[in-house]
């Protein structure tokens, strides 16, 4: 029997970034990956939240009856796996995090905010707009953005 593994994505990503990631691990894994509300066109049942975002891998290891599943989260999904393994630590095995920022300052925050300005985005990097617009449609990218920030 494959151990069970996790995917969670970053602030604006979305489980089919681990599309790639998954056909080469599925031959040693059992691989599952969610969205976390909000992203990759699912849609927000609250505003963005550790809380939320923990609630959304609880409700998801629940479903699938997983315990003892190993997390890797990127970026902010490695934050959500440690805050959900805080909430509920019988059923995490292992945690893996990559680009996952712990030491946050006020400065800190206020620069990735401004770096969360949609006006900027589209007018700089209009490809990443298409690309976020792709990503989490229905949704309004401009919301992600929004609650992000």
């Amino acid at each position: 029997m494959k151990e069970n593994l996790l995917l969670l994505h970053g602030a604006l990503g979305s489980q089919q970034q681990f599309d790639p990631l998954k056909e080469k691990l599925a031959p040693h894994f059992e691989v599952h990956a969610l969205n976390f509300e909000g992203h990759g066109g699912r849609a927000a049942s609250r505003a963005f939240s550790m809380d939320l975002f923990a609630e959304n891998v609880h409700d998801y290891l629940q479903t699938h009856d997983l315990h003892q599943v190993t997390i890797f989260g990127h970026s902010m999904g490695g934050y959500v796996a440690l805050w959900a393994a805080l909430q509920a630590p019988a059923r995490m095995a292992k945690i893996f995090t990559l680009g996952t920022k712990f030491n946050w300052t006020l400065e800190s925050a206020e620069q990735e905010v401004k770096l969360l300005n949609p006006a900027k985005i589209e007018a700089k990097v209009p490809h990443f707009a298409a690309q976020l617009q792709a990503t989490h449609a229905p949704q309004d990218w401009k919301w992600v953005l929004q609650q992000t920030a």
